[in-house]
């Protein structure tokens, strides 16, 4: 080897040295080759980056990205989707909030997760030409429907002022009739009681009715679709009472006792109903004859400066500036507290626009009817329009609608109204049914809705059944399909020792308080579940729901909400005695004492028998069915309680328990068979979450990993030195 290398060395003593043009040839030649390959790779590497654009968001939450619903139906989207923002550009030197730029970033995020997306930035103050052809556009393909809707407003007034003049020149006709007291039957005499205030109805209804109609009419973007939607449901209304007040006349007619003036005023005053009651009979005949309007009331009153156009082939929706842009709690304390402070708008546009693009692409709204037993509805307003109070489940009701559910209420007892809102029985047959029991809500006499929920079942419905303990147990529905709702047992955990010091947080200081309180993270291994582990979930005045072991032909069961080991937490067999708060400290007691009134022990719950707060059915001809033990999760309360953290730390108003409110929504698009959209809110997004370790994982980090793993590779990394060097 000496010798080679010496040759070598001779070989290269020998070469001449190299001219000055050589070394320029040489040097130049190699960076002419560096330059022009770093500029050919930083064109490709802009190229690629235009062709495939990714945008990074860094924000908090990652608060500007679609949230993954979203992805998932706009990323299989059959039809193709136009979004146009009519937005104008920020001029550099203006001290103005910028609008254009977030919802530029949002929009391209849909056409970059949508391959049948297509995004246009429009300002209808600078490209008037553009703007033009756009309303040109939209009106020719989708305007032919408002003329007809605006001719049946533009004649309400004549009809309804028939209608009003009716109502007013019977109610002064009939106080110049004699005494009531002069009719000797009682029953006509109520009739008369009776034929008054239905009188006065009618008049009432028809001076409201004209306000309401203005109402719609007058707003800055006329709606022609709900002014006419008023009007049916003012007539239906009116055309009832006629046909009451006209019963009222035919007893008046036919009764023995009655004074002559009353008798002669009957069948009068039924031919006056009669001719009222035909012009209102015209106009719902011709309103059942119009044709769908698709949105479009005045389009170019509505297509202005900082609205969003979400367009198909079929339809259009109009996304306007106040549903995006909303201001936020802290800037509104600001603006009180200085008139010269200017507040900052929060974009929230991705769940308009979505919302519209699901209306337009998938066709009829799927629909969601709270059912019940009487009383008022659990999640429309109508029952509480008289006070500020919610009902208990408008929180889930909203984010519902929000994704283009039609959510509806339906009292099978037929004891209260459901204002004019109530589902068809053609409705009901298609819709996800949602049962909440409570106790002592079954009536002797009355109908009740295990029967009418298994047979919705039985014939491939979907239907979400809330239990809750002491209350029926729905045992003529559930065990066909293999279930138990053990409505006789009440989940407790042991009580917790006193805090070190006392909690701000609401949760915490719950679970402190009261033994029926629980704080899930884990919730099971199904879709339902899945997008959802590691957020925060408390139940309260649970239940356990239990599987048979054996199931139906055809059918899967999967537990969901398991309760947590720690503390250690049971079934118990008196769930009075916690909720009357006739024992301020519950313990665990298996075994069973009839002559206390505890016909079973309690139910432990072991990590071999896992006790679970719902379970999720499901049969292979299309029949669901999610059953939980508890419906205190959904209600108001918890779903919309903030997290007092988030707001003090970041100004962000996210939920406290945000897996409340997603468990409830992702069960519903299950039970819906709409499985893609299976996910998180952007809500879910601004919480940090660690899903709890399982005790092998556990293990394997702390032995595998950190006791024996690091030392070993110290070892390992030695030897290698070790062999390397002796060579």
């Amino acid at each position: 080897m000496g010798e080679s290398e010496n040759k070598s060395d001779r070989e290269v003593a020998m070469l001449p040295p190299q001219s000055q043009r050589q070394r320029w040839l040489k040097y130049g030649a190699n960076v002419a080759v560096s330059t022009v390959t770093v500029i050919a790779l930083a064109a490709m590497l802009t190229y690629l980056a235009q062709v495939h654009a990714r945008r990074l968001d860094t924000t908090l939450g990652a608060s500007q990205s679609l949230r993954p619903q979203t992805i998932n139906y706009i990323r299989d989207l059959k039809q193709k989707v136009r979004l146009i923002a009519l937005y104008p550009k920020l001029k550099a030197e203006s001290p103005q909030q910028d609008y254009y730029q977030p919802i530029a970033d949002l929009l391209n995020e849909y056409a970059t997760k949508g391959r049948n997306v297509t995004i246009e930035m429009l300002d209808p103050d600078t490209q008037k030409e553009e703007f033009g052809r756009l309303v040109a556009e939209v009106t020719n393909r989708f305007g032919g429907e408002v003329k007809e809707y605006k001719a049946v407003t533009d004649d309400l007034g004549a009809q309804n002022d028939i209608v009003l003049k009716f109502a007013q020149d019977e109610v002064g006709q009939f106080r110049q009739l004699p005494s009531i007291d002069q009719v000797q039957d009682q029953s006509l005499q109520g009739a008369l009681y009776l034929a008054y205030p239905t009188l006065l109805a009618v008049g009432r209804e028809a001076v409201r009715l004209k306000a309401a109609v203005e109402a719609d009419l007058g707003q800055q973007i006329p709606s022609y679709k709900d002014a006419v939607e008023e009007i049916r449901r003012s007539y239906s209304s009116a055309s009832q009472r006629l046909d009451l007040f006209n019963g009222l006349l035919e007893s008046l007619k036919s009764g023995k006792g009655v004074p002559k003036a009353i008798a002669d005023y009957a069948p009068a005053a039924q031919a006056r109903a009669a001719a009222a009651k035909k012009v209102i009979a015209a106009m719902l005949e011709r309103i059942q004859h119009l044709p769908p309007l698709k949105e479009l009331d005045e389009f170019r009153d509505q297509l202005k400066s900082k609205s969003i156009l979400v367009m198909t082939d079929t339809g259009y929706k109009i996304v306007q500036f106040d549903q995006v842009w909303t201001l936020p709690q802290s800037s509104r304390y600001a603006a009180a507290d200085s008139a010269e402070a200017t507040p900052r708008f929060d974009f929230a546009g991705e769940q308009q626009i979505t919302a519209a693009i699901v209306t337009l692409t998938s066709g009829a709204k799927p629909m969601v009817v709270f059912v019940r037993m009487g009383g008022a509805p659990l999640a429309s307003t109508g029952g509480f329009a008289a006070s500020s109070q919610q009902p208990p489940f408008a929180a889930v009701a909203q984010r519902l609608r929000d994704y283009n559910f039609d959510v509806r209420d339906k009292d099978i007892s037929g004891q209260s109204p459901d204002y004019g809102r109530a589902p068809t029985e053609a409705q009901m047959k298609s819709a996800i049914w949602v049962v909440i029991r409570v106790p002592r809500d079954a009536v002797p006499g009355q109908p009740t809705v295990d029967p009418l929920l298994a047979e919705h079942l039985k014939e491939g419905g979907s239907g979400l059944a809330l239990a809750f303990p002491t209350a029926d147990d729905m045992s003529d529905v559930l065990s066909d399909w293999g279930l138990q709702a053990r409505t006789d047992y009440l989940m407790v955990h042991e009580a917790l020792p006193p805090a070190p010091r006392r909690t701000t947080d609401m949760v915490d200081a719950a679970l402190q308080s009261s033994q029926v309180f629980f704080k899930l993270n884990e919730y099971g291994n199904h879709p339902i579940c899945q997008p959802l582990q590691g957020l925060d979930f408390v139940t309260a005045v649970a239940s356990p729901v239990i599987a048979n072991p054996t199931l139906p032909p055809g059918e899967t069961v999967t537990p969901l909400l398991p309760f947590p080991l720690v503390p250690h937490a049971w079934a118990s067999a008196d769930p009075m005695a916690a909720l009357t708060g006739e024992r301020t400290k519950l313990t665990f007691n298996p075994a069973p004492d009839a002559t206390a009134g505890r016909p079973h022990g309690d139910l432990d719950n072991t990590a071999d028998r896992r006790l679970y707060g719902a379970a999720a059915a499901q049969r292979a001809g299309g029949g669901r069915l999610l059953v939980v033990g508890s419906y205190w999760f959904a209600t108001n309360d918890p779903v919309e309680l903030s997290d007092v953290d988030m707001m003090e730390k970041h100004n962000l108003n996210v939920a406290r328990l945000p897996g409340n409110g997603e468990f409830f929504v992702n069960g519903i698009f299950w039970l819906a068979h709409m499985d893609e959209m299976l996910a998180i809110s952007p809500h879910t997004l601004q919480v940090a979450r660690i899903e709890e370790m399982s005790q092998q994982r556990l293990a394997f980090w702390r032995i595998g990993v950190l006791t024996a793993g690091l030392p070993a590779a110290v070892i390992v990394a030695g030897l290698l030195v070790y062999v390397r060097r002796r060579d």
